[in-house]
Order: C-alpha cells, then sequence, then structure tokens
C-alpha cells in the first residue's frame, strides 16, 4: 500500500523479534522499511533501573548487527523514555530519538465523559504534550536528533474512542490539514499487527496529500533525521560592496531551498503564498533598498 504512494514506513522493532524472525525483518528492510531499535524486549523502561535500560538497548543493537539491520534510531515501548536515559547513551549508538509525544487534545470528544480505560491507560504511558504549547517539528536533544510524534495513536481511536474507520481517517486528515497549515512535522503513530484493519483509513490520508499545496514529503524517521542534520551545517553570509549593495551568499547542499519574500528579483519564481524560491545561491540587493533583509528558518 505504502509503496503505490512512493513512501516507505519506519517500524520500530524489538530485538527480541529481530532475533526470532530475522529473515522476515531483513525482507522489510529489503523492501525500503526502516527497522529502528525499540528496545530488546517490549518493556517499560522507566521501570528498570538506569544501567538495566541502557543494556535493553545495547542488546537490541547486538541483535540488529548479528542479523544485518541497519538502524539509526530508535523508540522506546511505551515511549518511555526519560532525559536521564537520553543522557546516559554513547553518542555513537543513534543518530535521533523518537519518543515525545504531541497531542491534538482539542480536536477530541471529552475522554473523561467517556469508560475509556484504554485511552486513559495508553495516554498515562505516552504523556503528551499539548499541540498548542510546543512545536511538532524535530531538534537537537543531547546527541540526538528528536522527532516528535502525534498521539492518540490506533488502538485509542478504536479501542478507547470506540472510531470507525471512516472516523479514524477524518481525524488524521484533520491532523494533517493542522500541521502543514503550521508547518509542522505529522508522524503518526500506527501498530503494523494492525495494518490490515486500518489499512483503509490509511490509504485515505495517503490520498489527501494530493490535495496539499505546497506539497508533502513523505519521508522515514532516518531520512527526516539526516536532512535535519544536513540542514543544521547551512549558513548565510553577507559582504558589502562598494557600491552600497549586499551579496548574501549561502553555503547549503544542492537540494536546499531558498526563499525569498518581498524582494524584486529576475532569479526566482513563485512558490507558494508571498514567499518566492530563489534560483541561486547568492543574492545581490542594489543600494537603493532601504530595508535589509532578515533571515528566518
Amino acid at each position: 500500500l505504502m509503496q503505490r504512494y512512493g513512501c516507505s514506513p519506519s517500524y520500530p522493532t524489538p530485538g527480541q523479534v529481530v532475533d526470532r524472525y530475522p529473515r522476515f525483518i531483513q525482507k522489510l528492510q529489503s523492501l525500503g522499511a526502516e527497522i529502528c531499535v525499540h528496545s530488546y524486549h517490549h518493556i517499560d523502561l522507566r521501570t528498570c533501573a538506569l544501567n538495566t535500560a541502557v543494556d535493553e538497548l545495547a542488546a537490541a543493537l547486538k541483535a540488529f548487527e548479528r542479523h544485518g539491520i541497519h538502524s539509526s534510531g530508535f523508540r522506546c515501548p511505551y515511549l518511555s523514555w526519560s532525559p536521564e536515559l537520553i543522557a546516559a547513551l554513547p553518542p555513537q549508538w543513534f543518530e535521533y530519538s523518537s519518543n515525545e509525544a504531541v497531542t491534538l487534545a482539542p480536536f477530541l470528544p471529552a475522554v473523561s465523559d467517556q469508560d475509556s480505560g484504554v485511552f486513559n491507560t495508553i495516554n498515562q504511558f505516552y504523556a503528551p504534550v499539548s499541540g498548542d504549547t510546543i512545536k511538532s517539528i524535530p531538534y537537537q536533544l543531547e546527541n540526538l536528533i528528536e522527532i516528535p510524534l502525534f498521539v492518540p495513536d490506533d488502538l485509542q481511536l478504536q479501542d478507547g474512542l470506540k472510531f470507525n474507520q471512516e472516523q479514524i481517517a477524518q481525524f488524521w486528515m484533520e491532523t494533517l490539514q493542522r500541521t502543514h497549515r503550521s508547518g509542522e512535522l505529522f508522524t503518526l503513530l500506527t501498530h503494523p499487527e494492525l495494518a490490515d484493519r486500518f489499512a483503509p483509513a490509511i490509504e485515505t490520508l495517503l490520498q489527501s496529500l494530493a490535495d496539499l499545496t505546497p506539497r508533502v514529503w513523505l519521508a522515514r524517521l532516518c531520512d527526516i533525521s539526516a536532512w535535519w542534520r544536513e540542514k543544521s551545517a547551512f549558513s548565510a553570509q553577507f559582504s558589502s560592496n562598494p557600491q552600497g549593495s549586499l551579496t548574501i551568499s549561502f553555503q547549503a547542499s544542492p537540494r536546499a531551498a531558498i526563499l525569498i519574500r518581498g524582494i524584486s528579483t529576475p532569479h526566482s519564481h513563485p512558490w507558494y503564498g508571498p514567499d518566492h524560491l530563489l534560483e541561486a545561491h547568492s543574492l545581490t540587493l542594489p543600494a537603493t533598498i532601504e530595508k535589509r533583509p532578515w533571515l528566518g528558518v
């Protein structure tokens, strides 16, 4: 299903599962899926001593290595991360983590008015932060790139809120539209063992992407992490010319898109809204421009 829409999933997978079914996991990887570390046993790492939690992740890495599974990031079972665990990890182990949950609870019915032990129990594990107080964008966390994810997950929607497939698809599309409007990242959390059940809702979500402008990048977690590290090395240099003009030179990789706003230049074309896409990696502003530009990221 995902291949038909030109994308691949990221599967957090316990090391124990990799040891038990290595050929199946290898096949998923060969088809383009990312396999990321999900501890060795599927346990709540917050209930372990810190050194035990680190040992769980180390055992998972060894299982991946035994079977030729490449991994650059991890997600804790039940999102059971802590700042202390992140700080205790050797910097060479992982490039990213994806453990911080963001919720759009205001868009959901009042869970407290329902007999929903499933929803609340899972929510206590995830301990999500409100989307009204945090932006869902990657950020630096110790030596890692943290990639937030959205909850409620598929189990909470189906078993907790009793949503049918149409309601789940509608909720996911509303989440996508909101994050798209604000330029945020929509990391969808589903359980692969329920893929046959949720496939119609996922396909409805993927179909809705074609209607969005600007376009959406469908990416695995490892791809997002790699791009965020690449982008962090970008910079801009300013040089004033004797005639009073100003030249801005952008140091960025070829796949960077440099957007300008409110600047008239023949070396650009419309992109979206007031923004134009700069065709080169440098821009000279004549002395007649009184206002100097601001850079935004």
